[in-house]
This record gives C-alpha cells, sequence and structure tokens, in this order.
C-alpha cells in the first residue's frame, strides 16, 4: 500500500488512470489531498503533484505477458476540484462537490455525486449515475443504463441498449438509445428522443418542445395544464389517447408547448400532471 499527503489550499486538478481496480474520490472542506493506493499493483503506480494537479498512474508490468494489475484508489480532494478518472475495468465512485468531471470506464459502472460545472462520462458496458451537473452533461454507455439527477445545462445521454434517466433538464437535452426505455422527469426546454423499440415517458411537460420517435415503444407525456398545446402527433399502426383539457391555440407570441410524436406500433399517451 501507499499513502500521499499533497498541500491544496486550493482546488485541486484530479487526474486518476488504471487499468483494473476501483477509483474512489471524495471532496471535502480540506486543505490536503490524500491519495491511498492499494491492492496487487500498487507497487506499479505513480503519484506526483505539480502546483494543483495531481497525476495518479498506473503501470504494466514488464515481461512477455505484461499486464495492469488490480489497483484500488482512493482520494480525498478539496470541493470544487476537477477530476478526470479513467479506467480500464474498474468501478468510478465519487462523493461531494466537484468542479468539471470526465469520468471515463471500459466495464465498469460511474456513480458520481455533484458537479458544478460540465461533465463527460463514458461505459462500455457498465451503468451511469450521476446526481447533479451545473454544467452540461454528455453521456454514454454502450451497453449499460444512464440515471441523471438535474443537469442544468444541455444534456446529450445516449446508450447502445440500456435504459435512460433524467429528473430535470436546464436546457436543450437530447436523448438515444437502441432498445431502452428513455424517463424524463420535469423540462421546460427542448427535448429531442430517439428509440428503435424502447418506451418513452414525460413526467413534467411545462413548456418547450418535445420531439419523440420510436418504432414500437409506448410514449406518455404528462403536460401542464392551462398551457396551449401544438401538437403534430402521427403513428401507423398504433393508438393515441388523450385527456387533456383544451387551451386553446398559441396566440403569437404566447408561452406553449410542442409535441412532434412519431411511432410506428406504439400507443401514446396524453394527459395533464
Amino acid at each position: 500500500m501507499q499513502e500521499f499527503t499533497f498541500e491544496t489550499p486550493e482546488p485541486a486538478e484530479l487526474s486518476v488512470e488504471i487499468g483494473s481496480g476501483q477509483v474512489d474520490v471524495t471532496a471535502d472542506e480540506v486543505a490536503t489531498s490524500q491519495v491511498t493506493v492499494d491492492g496487487p499493483g500498487a507497487d506499479d503506480v505513480t503519484v506526483t503533484q505539480e502546483g494543483r494537479r495531481i497525476v495518479v498512474k498506473s503501470h504494466k508490468r514488464s515481461g512477455l505477458f505484461s499486464r495492469h494489475e488490480r489497483v484500488d484508489v482512493t482520494v480525498v480532494v478539496p470541493t470544487g476540484s476537477d477530476l478526470v478518472v479513467r479506467t480500464g475495468s474498474g468501478d468510478v465512485r465519487t462523493s461531494g462537490r466537484f468542479g468539471q468531471g470526465a469520468l471515463t470506464t471500459g466495464s465498469g459502472d460511474v456513480e458520481a455525486s455533484q458537479f458544478a460545472g460540465d461533465v463527460v462520462s463514458t461505459a462500455g458496458s457498465g451503468d451511469i449515475r450521476i446526481a447533479e451537473v451545473g454544467g452540461a452533461l454528455r453521456g454514454k454507455s454502450g451497453s449499460g443504463g444512464v440515471r441523471i439527477g438535474r443537469v442544468a445545462g444541455a444534456a446529450d445521454i445516449s446508450s447502445g441498449s440500456g435504459d435512460l434517466a433524467i429528473d430535470g433538464c436546464g436546457t436543450e437535452s437530447s436523448f438515444k438509445t437502441g432498445s431502452g426505455n428513455v424517463a424524463i422527469g420535469d423540462t421546460t426546454q427542448r427535448v429531442t428522443v430517439t428509440t428503435a423499440s424502447g418506451d418513452v415517458s414525460v413526467q413534467g411537460l411545462r413548456g418547450g418542445a418535445v420531439k419523440i420517435r420510436t418504432a414500437s415503444g409506448d410514449v406518455a407525456i404528462a403536460l401542464a395544464e392551462g398551457v396551449p398545446v401544438w401538437a403534430d402527433i402521427n403513428t401507423v399502426s398504433g393508438t393515441v389517447h388523450r385527456d387533456i383539457a383544451s387551451a386553446g391555440e398559441p396566440t403569437e407570441g404566447q408561452a406553449h408547448i410542442e409535441l412532434h410524436i412519431l411511432t410506428a406500433s406504439g400507443r401514446i399517451d396524453l394527459r395533464h400532471i
């Protein structure tokens, strides 16, 4: 096991890169950063500091069958620190509030807390879960699901076959999945959803424009009452059920909701919140 302590009176810039193992990072009200490296590959890890930047990097052992040994990295940094983590087959977990984030794993899960800035997260076959993003978010999983709390900026979220879910969108957002479901909480912004065979639900549409395209999935939308709705709804062999009161056509400049829905065989349900 290796242990390191660095003076960091201001938020740090932390970079962690390992081949196999787990990374746990906590942001706290501290003036020093602590790094602990454990596991069979602990001696193959270098930990350095240059100014605000702290770098944790594992190295392959030399030899005919060289590989990354498992490494478990635990770090505590000041609140507001920027974070970059890359793992080949390990999980990434964070707690506390960070600045910006870039979290990448090949076959592990990402479970992250709060970020004040932009976040990019990619998982090859694992799930991505992030509690809060104060900036823009780009999240992508190959076969896992993506679950996000609230995003203040633009969100671009996709998965090959996993489910996508977000509690709230701050600005224009895009969701795309091959065969997973898409669940959206509150939004007043422009949202685009594309899925081949998954269901789509919007729990609180209070304004903005929603464009949904699905081949065989169902669509369920809960709209704010009293807001005019402009709707363009098409289904080839599905059904449309409307349980909403008419608020009339929107006048020029009036706040309203736009719906663009296209399905091949899915059921479309519209109701009030």
